[in-house]
């Protein structure tokens, strides 16, 4: 099965950076410790950040995660998730979530369409380089595309991102006033 990614074309142009998608308990299998953890996951726009229960996600600053979707793809009754700053999420429906599983994989494959639809100044070369200052560049796309979606903490985090890659780039923050 193939990632539906940057590289597809979508007809989702009505959709925008600040419409949420999906809101609703998913299971997330950790990166170190291949165990699964329940999180409250919010898709808004183009990006997804999970939060421990619905009550810190009404502190959106008390996020555990926040990224920005590239691809997804439905395998083994989980939902495989790339994303901008290179990770891959798997994710699988929880019973508390009143969602059905089509509905959450829809969701996250509309998200994708935003991002694909994204007038986006990363070159594909410099989203997989492994220079600090390409690194950086790319940490403050994203962080620009948390802004459109009115989620500042996320946004703050990858600004601070990228300076910490990139010193010099907290000059592009000068600009912006």
């Amino acid at each position: 099965v193939l990632f539906r990614s940057l590289h597809c074309t979508s007809s989702m142009s009505h959709t925008t950076h600040n419409e949420i998608l999906f809101e609703g308990w998913l299971q997330k299998r950790g990166h170190l410790v291949k165990s699964w953890r329940t999180r409250w996951f919010v898709v808004k726009g183009n990006t997804f950040t999970y939060f421990k229960d619905s009550a810190d996600a009404a502190i959106s600053a008390k996020f555990k995660g926040a990224q920005i979707l590239k691809g997804v793809r439905f395998s083994k009754g989980e939902l495989i998730v790339q994303t901008m700053s290179k990770k891959t999420f798997n994710l699988r429906h929880h019973m508390a979530c009143d969602k059905p599983w089509e509905e959450v994989s829809h969701a996250f494959e509309k998200a994708v369409g935003i991002t694909t639809q994204s007038v986006r100044r990363t070159s594909s070369e410099r989203a997989d380089s492994d220079n600090p200052a390409d690194q950086a560049a790319t940490h403050i796309e994203m962080g620009l595309d948390f802004v459109r979606a009115s989620l500042i903490p996320q946004a703050i985090y990858n600004f601070n991102e990228a300076v910490r890659l990139d010193p010099a780039s907290a000059d592009a923050f000068q600009h912006l006033g």
